[in-house]
């Protein structure tokens, strides 16, 4: 018997707390905080099927939370009566029409029907939408879930047994050993200091357009990009040759990181200094990273720069600072303040409310890196196309939010963007920095200084 199945409530943990802040003190709406993972199906599918594969998940695993819903309130996951199951998985499965982009960035806007229910799933077309809060988990999870989902339609017997865990403690995700205890500790007292400080500086009034902030309802657009299996060998092919060059191994990501933040330039949209967001996947401190854990296990580090004007010095000069964070376990440093923060739960949503509303947040992009798909869903070949996106809401002001991935040797490019700052013409010329002419220029100028 899992000892996990018959929990009436859990709580949140302190990183999915941060996703649930009403728009008003005290109030019933709350912040756009879906995020979405699409994908594109060879053939469609019926509502009963989908809701059958929902049904079966929920039986099989219980830690899921399937059968739970948010009580925003009490900051926890309450269980659904059984008697009451069957009509709530099946209430989770919507189908709709017309254009995917559009159809998208207008379920962006708003939280699920209720703020209780955490998840959904959209069929549209051939396109097979799952909408999830994300309170319930970060993009590991929802990557996850897609492919169990995908798994139990298609197919079911080869559902795997997981070990999962409803909730770890905060504190055996930071104190695994003194060393790391101590070094963490020195960090959260300098994070709540930058914290604080730059709390005030993005609360201060700056020279920026003045627009409405980003609540529930606000306009929201998407754009979805294929990126040609000859821009990823190029970008593979520029990778390596930046990391002779500058004798310093570059990740994909960080390679992006620059390209996007050098096509912004190039078009002088950003000027110096500029912030790069790193999302970190959380796992990576734990004994056993491969355990899964349902909900939120991400975080981030911020790094600002101000342009070099040689693309593989920047590259590295970021990566430098990238290496040095993750070894540090910098991207820890901020939970433990926001564990105490949230002891006051007014005072917690209230700092939460006000950045939101009224952030000067100078960050034009952020970038999530979901890496190569092949692994997990390589597998569905046979009913799926390659077109597989993750998408997340503008939160605060960055008017652009961009995720990637690759699966079968093609790259999948999702952009949210903010139409009052961007029109669709600009994102796509802010998308130049994967085409192909645009990477072989960059190629050759380095090619020749390595062979030479």
């Amino acid at each position: 018997m899992n000892p996990t199945a018959n929990k009436r409530f859990i709580p949140l943990n302190i990183i999915d707390r941060s996703y649930v802040i009403s728009q008003e003190k005290n109030g019933s709406i709350y912040f756009p905080m879906c995020v979405l993972a699409v994908v594109r199906l060879k053939n469609e599918v019926s509502s009963e099927l989908v809701v059958s594969a929902l049904q079966a998940l929920e039986r099989r695993y219980p830690q899921l939370r399937l059968s739970y819903t948010l009580d925003a309130k009490r900051k926890r996951w309450s269980l659904v009566a059984k008697d009451r199951l069957p009509a709530y998985l099946s209430a989770l499965v919507n189908t709709a029409e017309g254009e995917l982009e559009a159809y998208m960035g207008s379920i962006l806007r708003e939280n699920n029907s209720t703020i209780e229910q955490p998840l959904s799933v959209h069929l549209v077309d051939s396109a097979l939408i799952v909408k999830m809060h994300h309170s319930f988990g970060d993009g590991s999870f929802l990557r996850l879930l897609t492919h169990l989902l995908l798994l139990a339609l298609y197919d079911p017997a080869q559902l795997p047994d997981l070990q999962m865990h409803f909730n770890i403690p905060i504190t055996h995700l930071l104190w695994q050993t003194p060393s790391q205890a101590f070094k963490i500790a020195v960090g959260c007292v300098k994070s709540f200091a930058n914290y604080y400080r730059e709390y005030q500086q993005e609360m201060s009034p700056a020279e920026q357009e003045k627009r409405d902030p980003i609540v529930s309802g606000s306009e929201m657009r998407v754009m979805l990009c294929v990126v040609p299996a000859e821009s990823i060998e190029l970008l593979n092919t520029l990778r390596t040759t930046l990391a002779v060059e500058m004798q310093e191994k570059i990740s994909l990501n960080t390679l992006l990181q620059v390209l996007i933040a050098w096509r912004l330039r190039e078009l002088q949209w950003v000027t110096s200094p500029l912030t790069y967001t790193i999302l970190v996947d959380l796992h990576r401190y734990l004994k056993q990273p491969n355990d899964v854990y349902p909900g939120n296990l991400a975080s981030q580090i911020r790094i600002s720069r101000h342009q070099q004007s040689d693309l593989a010095q920047e590259c590295a000069e970021l990566q430098r600072q990238v290496n040095t964070r993750l070894a540090g376990f910098g991207p820890l440093f901020a939970l433990p303040s926001e564990a105490l923060l949230a002891l006051n739960h007014s005072w917690y949503e209230n700092i939460n409310r006000d950045w939101l509303l009224n952030s000067t947040d100078a960050r034009f992009f952020i970038l999530s890196n979901l890496g190569n798909l092949d692994d997990t869903l390589g597998k569905f070949r046979a009913w799926i196309k390659e077109d597989v996106f993750l998408l997340a809401p503008l939160m605060g002001r960055p008017p652009l939010v961009i995720s990637f991935n690759t699966l079968a040797g093609q790259g999948n490019l999702a952009l949210t963007y903010d139409p009052r700052v961007l029109s669709a013409e600009q994102v796509q010329e802010v998308c130049g920095f994967y085409q192909p002419e645009w990477l072989a220029e960059k190629l050759a100028q380095y090619t020749e200084r390595v062979q030479g």
